[in-house]
């Protein structure tokens, strides 16, 4: 196992894109999920990925979080190998689905686990 991720959920995206573009002085990927309401830019750092989130959408998964907290970190996501055997395991938020970067995500109920929202991810 090892850390995938860290998702950051801000309200201005172009500005949050722009500050973390010359902090780490790369080039993020964009990808917008329709679906989940969201857009992200991806900086993809040697050993972990940081991933800016923004709500795009009125049914966007994030908007209260972000209207709540005026954004912060999200979420954290870490690589497992067989993600089955996790959603018996522990209370989930959900199904397994199709990730933006991974073929596989599944998110462990913060309820349940010290109100931290965890991703789990499978290629």
């Amino acid at each position: 196992m090892k850390l995938d991720h860290i998702a950051i959920a801000v309200s201005d995206f172009e500005k949050a894109i722009e500050f973390y573009k010359s902090l780490l002085n790369i080039e993020p990927e964009i990808k917008k999920d329709e679906k989940r309401g969201i857009i992200v830019g991806i900086f993809k750092l040697e050993n972990v990925k940081i991933e800016i989130m923004s709500p795009i959408s009125e049914n966007s998964e994030i908007k209260n979080f972000v209207e709540k907290r005026g954004g912060g970190i999200h979420h954290f996501a870490l690589r497992v190998k067989n993600i089955e055997q996790y959603k018996e395991k522990f209370k989930c938020i959900g199904d397994i689905q199709e990730g933006i970067t991974a073929k596989k995500v599944l998110f462990l109920d913060p309820r349940e686990y010290f109100k931290t929202l965890i991703e789990l991810t499978e290629d």
